[in-house]
């Protein structure tokens, strides 16, 4: 039997901003003579407490199709995150073919606005944050 907990999260809160500003949060410094120094527009706000439940061991009950995601276990071939050309060269490669191999009629996989961040957690090195979008046919 899985254990939960409680616990509540911050969702996006809504502005009447949103409907001629996509909402937006900057990872770089801004130049001095920029108008606009925000850096950010989000503002989030706390909901009821919700469950959360460890999946452990019933990883192979969840499905793309039925449940908009699914747990895949992959170990890479980078050993060193901070290359570059090894995130591109193989990394993105290995997150494509993953794509590929998990999701039917996938015509181009695009891999955008990814970084790598810094975690404090000392027996957590490296964790890889990045959007993919695929185009299905």
């Amino acid at each position: 039997m899985s254990s939960s907990i409680s616990t509540t999260f911050q969702y996006l809160a809504w502005q009447k901003l949103y409907l001629i500003e996509k909402p937006f949060k900057l990872f770089i410094d801004l130049p001095a003579h920029v108008s606009d120094p925000r850096r950010t527009n989000l503002e989030f706000q706390p909901k009821a407490a919700e469950d959360v439940v460890d999946v452990r061991g019933y990883e192979a009950s969840f499905s793309l199709d039925i449940h908009g995601f699914k747990y895949i276990k992959h170990t890479t071939s980078v050993v060193n995150f901070h290359v570059i050309a090894d995130m591109k060269e193989k990394y993105f490669k290995e997150v494509e073919e993953i794509i590929r191999d998990n999701v039917e009629d996938v015509e181009r996989v695009e891999i955008f606005d990814w970084r790598i961040r810094r975690v404090r957690a000392p027996s957590v090195e490296y964790t890889i944050t990045s959007r993919v979008k695929a185009k299905i046919s």
